[in-house]
């Protein structure tokens, strides 16, 4: 059953309430005096009817999030960000609309509970148990639901506009009688008033200054009214900006840096911690910080961190109320950086705004939304940290990151490894639940086009009892991996396993007879910890999404996403804390970590609304996932979400000179060691001296097919002409060894 989509239309009042202005480069901006209001008409999107198992159905909008309760009836829950007048605020919303009854009887399946991926066993049972019991009093009738059409999802600035995100909530839910009713057309109606006098001040500053981007924020609904509001195209800045806040003992360490960030077109500025504590007021490190920021940062678009958590801490922030995490005891406390990236409002407006010794509280131990806080995530400045506060450390990482951008081989920065292990087994512990294997999501992002299929190696678990159903490139273990890793030039590492700290792990099942996946039947080996960093590619960095919790630990200095940092990857985003996944994932729509990685690869490699600017599209699909998730995992998953590395990396290079000391040091008279294999059949490769050759092909099996060169060659760039007429279709695998490197590059050959 499908129901069409047809635009939504808005109807303004009080336009004429404007009063006071603002002086910029777009001459002058009115800022809202009186109150106001906005009406929304809008026609929600198609929607179908999907038949599942026992019974049970489905109701699917595209690219449309959920209203997950766990044991709740799942149901979708469009969202829409309005933006408001310049200088304004969100006093109220009202949604309204008329819901009609569809033919038949249905019944809907229960939202799954959001599940921490580094949990304990005695979180995962209780939470399994909540779920049981609140299903069982929903479908029964003992708990009723609302019925309310939708309410107010999060609220924002982002520098100088007003935000409002509305979740909206079409469909209404017996599950006693079955019956399903749907309101197809929705009012929102939205009223605002000025803020205080104070704060449209700050506001003012952030239009005089201008923008860096000619168009309003991309996920605005109304956005001709926010142009004709906020006129961005006639304040657009001449260059980015680009703040260093560091140490005084790194301060030096960061000088080519800042002369390769000016050769790439920035404008960049640079402050110490102790200049801002000397300088800064404040109840302690982090807000002193921000205080600072926010009076001082209001022309920067990102802000690079470097230095320990322990020498420039981030801000722990508290999802629960009062630390009381109920049911998710491990996620009492968590280490953000997106506290910095948020300028708007001083804390007793924002993130403490109950004026207690927690941040950004918002829900109940219960896991319901009860804000005693207002945390902002429309971020003002794209924040990346290095996460170390070694001298000798944090001036490679720089290094490499100029190499990086330097570097326009598109080639390499589309080749990806892929390492997707199983996160659950299907009814594991008598659950009942569906299970999940990374793979699935490995194959999703290559099958929609973010990861491109022919340049990606994957591996997949295919030891134990239920292995992975999905084919792969080679077989998912440690060794495997690291060699991959190693011998493989790829910008792109993506991985979806259970973590720790310092490490990711497989999870292999070896069943005890009865065929019910018990945790005694779990084996854990590691699949990448933080000793094998620096065994890994270290002169073809790539850039590392880490789905596994813990990952990105700040306090450990040796965190796994700080030793991919430091040795074999460019950047790493990556979990402060544990990461809450959905079983059964199927797309963004499901939410979990994999909902929002997906929207950051979505926005960093495929769509160009980014310009693939890493930091861009880290804080976009943040936000992405933040307005279609519900409860826990919205608030969670996007607190702990952290990019290690610069916000400003480009993956697909910049135009610039190298630092001075750079050309010399790091330009070479011959090219290194590299393959590739091109159109036609031809496979290119360059040797920086003469030296013994042996380019082999392998199957997908890890059966040598092929000798196509062997023997002695000489410095610099050849071609060869690789016949594969007498090969079967499917995936090769083309090395070139030498006595001191083995390079491997990936083939698809179709007959």
């Amino acid at each position: 059953m499908k129901r069409s989509l047809v635009v939504g239309v808005m109807v303004l009042a009080g336009i004429a309430l404007f009063a006071g202005e603002t002086s910029g480069p777009a001459g002058r901006i009115p800022l809202c005096r009186t109150e106001g209001s906005c009406v929304f008409h809008l026609t929600m999107p198609e929607f179908e009817i999907i038949p599942l198992d026992n019974d049970e159905v489905r109701i699917g909008m595209p690219g449309v999030g959920y209203r997950q309760y766990p044991g709740h009836p799942r149901l979708p829950m469009p969202t829409y960000t309005f933006a408001l007048p310049p200088g304004s605020e969100v006093v109220s919303v009202d949604v309204s609309g008329n819901r009609c009854e569809l033919p038949g009887t249905y019944l809907v399946e229960a939202s799954l509970p959001a599940l921490p991926l580094g949990a304990t066993n005695t979180t995962l049972n209780n939470l399994h148990v909540l779920y049981k019991e609140t299903r069982a009093r929903v479908y029964s009738g003992e708990e009723k639901l609302s019925d309310h059409l939708g309410e107010i999802h999060a609220t924002g600035e982002r520098r100088e506009y007003s935000l409002v995100t509305v979740a909206v909530y079409p469909f209404a839910y017996d599950p006693v009688s079955g019956s399903l009713y749907f309101a197809r057309d929705v009012t929102v109606s939205i009223r605002y008033a000025p803020v205080s006098e104070e704060h449209a001040e700050f506001i003012a500053r952030f239009i005089r200054k201008g923008t860096l981007y000619p168009d309003v924020p991309e996920h605005i609904y109304n956005k001709d009214e926010a142009r004709e509001w906020y006129r961005p195209s006639e304040r657009v800045l001449a260059n980015p900006r680009m703040l260093i806040l560091t140490t005084a003992a790194l301060k030096d360490s960061t000088s080519l840096y800042r002369q390769w960030r000016r050769h790439t077109g920035f404008e960049v500025g640079v402050v110490t911690k102790e200049d801002i504590l000397s300088s800064s007021g404040g109840d302690d490190t982090p807000q002193k910080i921000r205080n600072w920021l926010r009076g001082h940062a209001a022309d920067y678009d990102y802000l690079l961190i470097i230095g320990h958590h322990a020498n420039i801490p981030m801000r722990v922030l508290a999802p629960f109320n009062n630390g009381n995490a109920g049911w998710w005891p491990d996620l009492a406390d968590i280490p953000s950086d997106i506290y910095y990236g948020d300028l708007s409002k001083p804390d007793e407006e924002s993130w403490n705004e109950d004026g207690d010794s927690y941040y950004g509280e918002a829900l109940s131990a219960g896991g319901f939304v009860d804000p005693q806080d207002a945390p902002d995530l429309e971020m003002e400045l794209h924040v990346g940290r290095i996460n170390s506060s070694f001298a000798t450390t944090v001036p490679s990482i720089l290094e490499q990151t100029w190499l990086f951008e330097y570097d326009k081989n598109t080639t390499y920065k589309e080749t990806s490894v892929l390492a997707g292990g199983i996160l659950w087994y299907p009814n594991e512990n008598e659950s009942g639940y569906p299970g999940y294997d990374g793979a699935h999501y490995m194959e999703f992002i290559m099958s929609n086009g973010i990861i491109k299929e022919s340049r990606a190696t994957t591996l997949y678990e295919k030891e134990g009892d239920g292995p992975s159903l999905y084919s792969c490139d080679v077989n998912f273990t440690r060794t495997n991996l690291k060699n991959t890793l190693a011998n493989t030039d790829a910008g792109i590492f993506v991985e979806n396993n259970h973590g720790w700290k310092n490490q990711f792990s497989r999870c292999v099942w070896h069943d005890d007879g009865d065929t019910i996946p018990t945790d005694n039947e779990f084996a854990w080996p590691t699949g990448l910890a933080s000793t094998d960093a620096f065994l890994l590619n270290t002169e073809k960095p790539n850039v590392a999404f880490l789905l596994s919790c813990l990952n990105g630990y700040p306090e450990d200095a040796n965190s796994l996403a700080q030793a991919l940092l430091n040795y074999s990857s460019i950047a790493v985003v990556a979990h402060t804390r544990s990461a809450l996944g959905r079983q059964g994932w199927s797309g963004p729509g499901d939410g979990g970590q994999n909902g929002l990685y997906y929207y950051v690869l979505d926005n960093y490699l495929k769509k160009t609304t980014y310009d693939h600017v890493l930091g861009d599209a880290v804080d976009a699909g943040r936000l992405q996932y933040y307005n279609a998730e519900s409860r826990v995992s919205k608030y969670v998953n996007s607190y702990g979400h952290t990019l290690f590395g610069d916000p400003a990396l480009r993956h697909f290079g910049r135009e610039g000179n190298l630092p001075d000391p750079a050309v010399a040091e790091k330009t070479p008279i011959l090219s290194p060691i590299s393959l590739s294999v091109e159109r036609q059949n031809r496979i290119s490769f360059s040797l920086p001296e003469p030296t013994d050759v042996r380019i082999e092909v392998w199957d997908a099996a890890g059966r040598k097919v092929q000798i196509l060169l062997e023997g002695q060659s000489s410095a610099g760039t050849h071609t060869l002409s690789w016949d594969s007429s007498g090969l079967p279709s499917g995936a090769y695998f083309i090395t070139l060894r030498t006595k001191a490197i083995t390079r491997t590059a990936k083939a698809v050959v179709i007959q």
